[in-house]
Parts: C-alpha cells; sequence; structure tokens
C-alpha cells in the first residue's frame, strides 16, 4: 500500500499526523488524499490533496427533493451525481 484515500480531510489531516510520529515521510511513505476540501487541509505540512464538493449546491437539492417527497409520499427515489474537483497540493506523490 503506497496510497490511502480517508472519507474526510479530518481523517486525512489525522493520518498524517500520526503517520509522521510514527516516522513516515507524507508523501514520500505514503500519499494521502481527503474528502470536502476543509480549511484544515491548507494549514497542514505537506497541504492536503482532497476532492472539492460543492456544499451548498448538494444542500439546495436535498431541500428541493425533500420538500418534493413531503408533497408526494408516492414520488420515486432519485439519485443525483454532482461534479467534484480534484485539489491538487503536496501530500500526493507520482510513485515509479
Amino acid at each position: 500500500m503506497t496510497a490511502i484515500f480517508a472519507a474526510s480531510d479530518v481523517i486525512a489531516a489525522n493520518l498524517i499526523q500520526d503517520l509522521h510520529h510514527a516516522g513516515f515521510q507524507i508523501p514520500g511513505d505514503y500519499s494521502i488524499m481527503g474528502f470536502d476540501n476543509q480549511p484544515i487541509g491548507r494549514f497542514l505540512t505537506p497541504q492536503l490533496t482532497t476532492i472539492s464538493q460543492d456544499v451548498h449546491r448538494k444542500a439546495e437539492l436535498a431541500v428541493e427533493i425533500l420538500f418534493r417527497h413531503i408533497k408526494d409520499a408516492g414520488a420515486p427515489a432519485e439519485n443525483i451525481v454532482l461534479d467534484v474537483q480534484l485539489v491538487e497540493r503536496a501530500s500526493t506523490a507520482s510513485r515509479a
């Protein structure tokens, strides 16, 4: 294993800290990537590579769907896929 994708930036931040205390280099020994593009990612050393999503748009759509289903309990389930963006910073590296 040379890379870890954490479910959140907070988990990735804790992982970077724990691996550093264990003597590992990020990204030399492990590439770490988070999810959510939280501000903490810019303050880590190395800065965290992460996935950014439009949380405000996600919330708007969730509320719209909720109200639609409150009005019509028989409405079919909905799946919506929103775009995300890779935010490349210093916590990941290419492997030879």
